[in-house]
């Protein structure tokens, strides 16, 4: 499981991306991914997104938008492929219990892996605390990466 800013493309902090001239990927990430993909490792991302909430950017273009240019860059770049992306859109004042670091999101991509009732075979790779609080939550392994606030 990945969280995407600050793990894949480069944060650009608060509100997030609102633009796709905004993503980047952080260099090494899509071998990171492809290493996943040869090895044959299911992949997830798991991903707060307050900006849908708070009305910077609707879902439909992190969906569409964002979210397609992310899967393009990395193909491109390293001919790396993503699973399922889930992403909570609440600000972080209202109640949710999918948002990191409440366990829900990934709760679910364990659930859509195989690996509801075997967490510990699954590894959460972020790079905040918040991050590392969700996993612990879902009872995921966890990697805290030294990219975006890992830092």
């Amino acid at each position: 499981l990945l969280d995407r800013d600050g793990v894949i493309n480069v944060d650009v902090g608060a509100p997030g991306v609102v633009d796709v001239a905004q993503f980047e990927l952080i260099d090494g990430a899509a071998r990171a991914v492809r290493a996943l993909n040869d090895a044959g490792v299911p992949t997830a991302v798991v991903t707060n997104q307050t900006a849908i909430g708070k009305g910077h950017v609707s879902a439909a273009y992190v969906e569409d938008v964002v979210h397609g240019e992310m899967r393009r860059a990395l193909r491109e770049d390293a001919g790396a492929t993503l699973g399922e992306i889930y992403y909570a859109h609440k600000a972080r004042d209202e109640p949710c219990d999918r948002r990191k670091p409440a366990p829900g999101m990934v709760v679910e991509a364990l659930a859509a892996n195989g690996l509801a009732d075997e967490p510990s075979r699954a590894v959460f790779i972020g790079d905040t605390v918040t991050d590392m609080q969700a996993a612990a939550r879902a009872g995921v392994r966890r990697c805290l990466v030294c990219t975006g606030y890992g830092e």
